[in-house]
């Protein structure tokens, strides 16, 4: 089973292959079950039902620059600084 986004889904249930909405809910479901608790069980459809009402939070982490910044105050890696 896999989920492909906005409510699609993909696998194969008991020999079959299914798409689309109803795979994206029965992975889901299936998710929820495995669960150990009641308490994760809730979380999770809170959670789930929260994220319907806001759009993804989407943001990018660039550590490309701080990387280099770094290399250029301690150096490559096994080069020793004169004192």
């Amino acid at each position: 089973m896999a989920a492909l986004g906005h409510y699609k889904g993909l696998g194969t249930i008991l020999g079959i292959r299914v798409r689309g909405f109803f795979a994206w809910w029965f992975r889901r479901t299936y998710y929820l079950m495995v669960m150990p608790r009641w308490a994760q069980r809730i979380r999770i459809v809170a959670d789930w039902t929260i994220a319907l009402f806001f759009r993804p939070d989407i943001s990018k982490v660039d550590l490309g620059r701080q990387q280099v910044a770094r290399m250029r105050e301690v150096g490559p890696p096994g080069e020793r600084k004169s004192a």
